[in-house]
């Protein structure tokens, strides 16, 4: 399903939305195609490391596309500088091409219980 969406700037974004089921919030990230290829993630690299959070802290997924995911935190890790470091290593976009500061993901973290992955 294709929408038109005319975004905060006034410019018209087309969105895709696609509905599947599937017993594995996962499998989102591979009908997505989600990679951060340039930094050698494959889409395989990537659903491993949110299967280990999820084990860990419990995930929602609420949005992927082939750059993009976001996701909410169940229960946050007991090391949240630890963990900010970890997501950092993961994820370097966020804050490379972001905000330019690593305290901004346990800041968002404690206050959302979220996190905005993307890989340029």
């Amino acid at each position: 399903m294709y929408r038109n969406h005319t975004n905060s700037t006034g410019r018209t974004r087309e969105a895709e939305l696609v509905v599947f089921a599937s017993d594995n919030q996962l499998d989102i990230l591979k009908v997505a195609q989600t990679d951060g290829i340039n930094h050698d993630l494959t889409n395989d690299l990537i659903v491993s490391r949110l299967e280990s959070w999820d084990k860990a802290y419990g995930i929602d997924i609420w949005q992927a596309e082939s750059d993009t995911i976001q996701l909410t935190f169940k229960t946050l890790p007991d090391d949240i500088a630890a963990f900010q470091e970890e997501i950092y290593a993961f994820c370097p976009d966020i804050i490379d091409q972001g905000s330019g500061d690593i305290n901004d993901i346990g800041n968002y973290l404690r206050q959302a219980n979220s996190v905005y992955l993307w890989w340029d």
